[in-house]
């Protein structure tokens, strides 16, 4: 049985939540609300609430593990929070009522392409109806997120129509670009107001969309969203690699035009094999923007990780991936994203059966499977995984801003708000905390970063020890499966300046706490 309360986090790939445990739960149905047996224990936990008002369970304790968390007492379990505002790129329509439980993500928006080439197919002439289902699905309960691209065929200079495009060059495609455009927004402006201008201008090193020409793009859409609809969010680069150069020429540009501030955050799309390797890339992007806009937020706006490898299938495909790695990864990038305070996105919702351009084949990297009949089949483990992580992640926690490895655990930071770890390994691990901004109890996130996701559930038994944590009675959460393990009083142990206030107080002050957790962290 659980011990009293908290709520899960990962340890080597992925987060989870847990609660009071004494009563089973189904894990197939519950009252009259049924889910797929491998539905995650978020959802039925936050059920469990909403139908009955207690949280008083138990849950089944996996063998392996492969991302763990030590959490506090009851951070909280929320579904659908506004923290940390995930996305999920649409490619189709909807294939369920995104009211309907079986949705579930906690996923905020959606973001979609608009498709000039697919609206305007005969010259002077829209045909909305394609987009207009699209919209009316995602507003559903979902905020839409539109991207405006490609170019179109009927225009000389018009632009491609598909990934690595051209941007729209004469005078006539671009005068055609800014009706088409006008008229986007007039039409969606009462659903829409988070747009995004172009996708990956620099892919496959472009050497067509140059910086000027992208910016310049940019500057006449902006004007057009921003006069139609002055309080649009607009996001702006979406850069297809993180090309450093690329990124600071365009911000030149901007800048000396005066328009770069009417951009709401800057997005970047960094498909890497290890999600956790191109963070340093991204910190110095983040430097780069904040010499000319300071404070502006990076938005990551499209990644994902497919379920299986080959040729024309897009980014990540020469690698042998599963269902278990597309988990760890699309879990990893969450909360590493989370853990650098930037908004973070999930190429896509369903596998995409792609007919041209340089993706030719079922585009493996949606949660949900299918086929080359757009057929959804049924989700895949990375869909439930993700659901444990926006269970958990919402407003009711803020980032803990340091977190900082030591190899004393003696020492304490001067700083109250400020957390010391150790750990008995000289591997590398990604370690990340929050904090509920009303009880301040505490989950630290903790994965090894080291690596490529492998197909593989091995772990390692490592010593851990927080100081200045704020603790009760902590349990370990694999992000992954969902599943929540006690940690045996045996195996950790708190202490206090005043040991009084252990047990006075929901957490411990000026302390530490040190847990030895089985099965916790996977070693690859």
């Amino acid at each position: 049985m659980l011990k009293r309360g908290l709520l899960g986090c990962p340890c080597l790939s992925h987060w989870c939540p847990v609660l009071d445990g004494r009563k089973a739960v189904s894990e197939t149905g519950l009252g009259n609300l049924t889910y797929p047996k491998r539905a995650p224990n978020s959802v039925l936990i936050r059920r469990l609430i909403e139908e009955t008002g207690k949280r008083d369970f138990g849950t089944k304790l996996l063998t392996k593990a492969y991302i763990a968390t030590v959490c506090s007492r009851m951070v909280g379990v929320r579904l659908g929070g506004q923290r940390p505002k995930p996305s999920l790129f649409l490619p189709n329509r909807l294939f369920y009522d995104p009211t309907t439980p079986q949705l579930g993500l906690g996923i905020k928006r959606l973001r979609m392409q608009a498709g000039w080439d697919k609206t305007e197919k005969i010259k002077g002439r829209y045909d909305f109806a394609w987009l207009d289902a699209i919209i009316n699905d995602a507003t559903r309960g979902l905020q839409p997120w539109l991207q405006l691209s490609y170019g179109n065929h009927n225009y000389p200079g018009g632009g491609g129509s598909n990934l690595g495009a051209g941007v729209p060059t004469s005078p006539e495609a671009l005068a055609a670009w800014d009706k088409w455009t006008a008229a986007l927004v007039a039409r969606y402006q009462d659903r829409v107001t988070n747009w995004e201008i172009w996708n990956e201008p620099n892919f496959g090193d472009n050497l067509e969309n140059m910086p000027a020409k992208c910016a310049a793009l940019h500057i006449r859409t902006l004007d057009i969203i921003k006069r139609l609809q002055p309080a649009a969010k607009v996001s702006g680069l979406a850069l297809g690699h993180i090309d450093l150069n690329y990124a600071e020429a365009f911000f030149r540009i901007m800048t000396e035009k005066g328009k770069l501030k009417l951009l709401d955050n800057i997005t970047y799309h960094d498909y890497t094999y290890n999600p956790d390797s191109h963070y340093p890339k991204v910190m110095q992007l983040r430097a780069i923007l904040h010499k000319y806009a300071p404070g502006m937020p990076l938005r990551q706006g499209e990644n994902g990780c497919p379920s299986g490898g080959g040729s024309g299938r897009g980014a990540l495909w020469d690698y042998d991936s599963s269902e278990l790695t597309q988990a760890k990864w699309d879990t990893r990038r969450m909360l590493g994203d989370l853990g650098h305070d930037i908004e973070t996105s999930i190429f896509g919702i369903v596998e995409m059966a792609y007919t041209n351009g340089p993706i030719n084949r079922l585009n493996y990297k949606g949660i949900i499977k299918s086929d080359s009949t757009k057929r959804v089949i049924q989700p895949k483990m990375a869909y439930y995984a993700i659901q444990h992580v926006t269970s958990i992640f919402d407003h009711s926690l803020r980032r803990i801003k340091q977190v900082e490895s030591t190899h004393n655990q003696d020492y304490v930071p001067q700083r109250a708000d400020q957390i010391a770890y150790t750990k008995s390994t000289d591997r590398s691990l990604a370690v990340y905390g929050y904090e509920h901004t009303q009880t301040r109890q505490q989950v630290f996130t903790i994965w090894v970063d080291e690596y490529i996701p492998t197909e593989s559930n091995k772990t390692k038994n490592l010593n851990f020890t927080f100081t200045n944590a704020h603790f009760d009675q902590p349990v370990y959460v694999d992000i992954v499966s969902g599943r929540v393990h006690e940690i045996p009083a045996s195996q950790w142990w708190g202490s206090c300046c005043k040991r009084a206030d252990l047990h006075a107080k929901p957490f411990i002050k000026k302390g530490s706490f040190h847990t030895t957790v089985k099965r916790a962290i996977p070693s690859n």
